[in-house]
C-alpha cells in the first residue's frame, strides 16, 4: 500500500525543474568561429550541443536523432536559414526554431519569420537612418555600447570602436527625431519621416585585436568572432600544438596507455583542490578556439605558474598528458609544463606573406611598415601582374610582426590576404 499523500492541485500543476542537460541543441552556421562560440556558450549552461556547417548537414543530423532546439544562421550558401527552418517545421514540428541574422534586408528577415513560424530572431536593419528610428525611452547608452562591442552594428559600420564612441550622439539624434514625430512636425509635403544627417565617427577611433576581443567578452560573456589564442596561431603551429577538438576526436589507445600532446590555450581560472590521498593539486579552466575544458596540474611549480597566468588571463603553450579509456567521450588532461605565449612570440622569427590584387598597394604597405622596424620579422609581397604574371618581393627581415600588425596590413586597399607563419631559419653551409 502506498502511503504517499496525493499532490495538491498547485503542486500537480507546477512545472518540473528545468534540467539543461536534458536539452539538445543543434547549431547551424557556415562560420567555424560562430559555431565554436555557440558551442562554448551552451556547453557552459550544461546543454547538449551538436553543430552543422550547412543546411544539408543539419537535415541529416535531424534525421539521425531528435533535437529540442535548432538555431540557424540566415546567410548560408546553397540553403539559407529560412529555407532550412521551413523544412524543419514541416518534418520536425516539435523542434523549436530560432533564426539568427545580421542581414541588412529587413523585409526578407520578416518574411522568413512569417513563413517559418520562428520563435525568435535577432535582426539588424541596414537602414542608415538608425538613430532616427530608435526611441531613447527604451534604449540607453550602455545598451548601445554593448551592442557595438558585441558586433551588432557590423553590417552598418564595421568600426566597433567608432560606433561605441558615438553612443551619446546616437541617443541625442534619436531624442530629436522622436520629438519631431510626437510634436506633429511633418515634412513640407506631408509624411513624418525624420531626416537625420550622417553621423561622423571620431577620427582615430580604433580597437586593437586584443581590445576588440576584450570588449566582445564584456558584452557577450564569451569570445565570439575570435579567441585570444588566435593571436599566437603562428607560434602554436610552429610548436605542433593541437586544439581541444582534435584531441577529443582521436581514438583512445587500445592498450589504455597515456599519450602526450602540446596545446595552445587561454588560462581562465585556477582553483586548488586536495585529492583523497591528501595531495594538493590545481584544477585549471582553460580554453582555445574549439572549446573550454578543465585540466589538472599536480606539479606545484607548474600549478603556481598557471595560477599567475590566470590572474591576467594570459595565453600559454602547455605540455599535457592525455588519459583516455575506451568508452570515454573526452580525455582527462594533466598539465606538465607551461610556456608563456608572449615570450615564445617575442623569440620567434616570423614571416608575413602579403598577397595583393594591385601592385600599387605596395606604397601604402611601405608607409605602414615604416614605423614597425626593430624586430626579426620578414615581410614578403606576392602581387599579381598583367598578362597572368606574378611577382614575389622581399621587403626586409627586421619588422616587429604580430597578429595585430597583420590585421592592419590586411585592411589596406588592394591587399587580398596576409599569412603569418614561423619563418625558416637560414641554413648554414659547411665550408671546407
Amino acid at each position: 500500500m502506498n502511503d504517499t499523500p496525493p499532490l495538491s492541485a498547485e503542486e500537480a500543476s507546477a512545472p518540473a525543474p528545468w534540467d539543461p542537460s536534458a536539452v539538445k541543441i543543434l547549431c547551424v552556421d557556415d562560420e567555424p568561429n560562430v559555431l565554436s562560440a555557440l558551442r562554448r556558450m551552451f556547453t557552459l549552461e550544461g546543454c547538449t550541443i551538436s553543430v552543422a556547417d550547412s543546411g544539408a548537414a543539419a537535415l541529416q543530423a535531424l534525421a539521425d536523432e531528435r533535437f529540442d532546439v535548432i538555431i540557424s544562421d540566415m546567410q548560408m550558401p546553397e540553403m539559407n536559414g529560412a529555407q532550412l527552418l521551413q523544412q524543419v517545421r514541416q518534418q520536425w514540428p516539435h523542434t523549436m526554431r530560432i533564426l539568427l541574422t545580421g542581414t541588412a534586408d529587413l523585409a526578407n528577415a520578416v518574411a522568413a519569420i512569417n513563413e517559418g513560424d520562428l520563435v525568435a530572431t535577432a535582426v539588424l536593419s541596414g537602414n542608415r537612418n538608425f538613430a532616427g528610428r530608435i526611441s531613447p525611452r527604451v534604449v540607453n547608452r550602455r545598451q548601445i555600447e554593448s551592442l557595438a562591442a558585441g558586433g551588432a552594428f557590423d553590417a552598418l559600420e564595421p568600426n566597433r570602436a567608432g560606433v561605441h564612441a558615438i553612443a551619446e550622439t546616437l541617443l541625442a539624434v534619436a531624442a530629436e527625431a522622436e520629438h519631431s514625430r510626437t510634436s506633429g512636425q511633418g515634412g513640407l509635403f506631408g509624411g513624418d519621416e525624420h531626416k537625420v544627417a550622417a553621423i561622423k565617427l571620431p577620427p582615430g577611433a580604433h580597437w586593437s585585436l586584443a581590445e576588440r576581443m576584450a570588449q566582445e567578452r564584456e558584452a557577450f560573456g564569451f569570445y565570439f568572432s575570435a579567441h585570444p589564442i588566435d593571436r599566437y596561431r603562428h607560434v602554436a603551429s610552429a610548436h605542433g600544438a593541437r586544439d581541444y577538438a582534435a584531441l577529443c576526436g582521436q581514438p583512445a589507445p587500445a592498450d589504455g596507455a597515456r599519450t602526450g600532446a602540446v596545446m595552445a590555450v587561454l588560462i581562465e581560472d585556477v582553483k586548488w583542490r586536495t585529492s583523497a590521498r591528501g595531495r594538493r593539486y590545481a584544477n585549471c579552466a582553460v580554453s582555445d578556439a574549439t572549446g573550454q575544458f578543465i585540466a589538472s596540474c599536480f606539479d606545484e611549480l607548474t600549478a603556481k605558474e598557471m595560477e599567475e597566468a590566470a590572474k591576467t588571463n594570459s595565453c600559454g603553450l602547455i605540455t599535457v598528458e592525455l588519459d583516455r579509456q575506451p568508452g570515454e567521450e573526452t580525455p582527462r588532461i594533466t598539465i606538465k609544463r607551461i610556456q608563456p605565449m608572449e615570450g615564445l612570440a617575442a623569440n620567434s622569427r616570423l614571416m608575413a606573406v602579403v598577397t595583393m590584387s594591385d601592385a600599387t598597394a605596395i606604397s601604402a604597405l611601405a608607409a605602414l611598415l615604416h614605423g614597425e622596424s626593430g624586430g626579426r620579422g620578414e615581410v614578403v609581397v606576392q602581387a599579381e601582374l598583367e598578362h597572368g604574371a606574378s611577382a614575389r618581393v622581399r621587403l626586409g627581415r627586421s619588422f616587429a610582426l604580430d597578429a595585430e600588425l597583420a590585421a592592419r596590413i590586411e585592411a589596406l586597399p588592394g591587399v587580398v590576404s596576409v599569412t603569418l607563419s614561423a619563418a625558416e631559419m637560414p641554413r648554414l653551409a659547411l665550408v671546407s
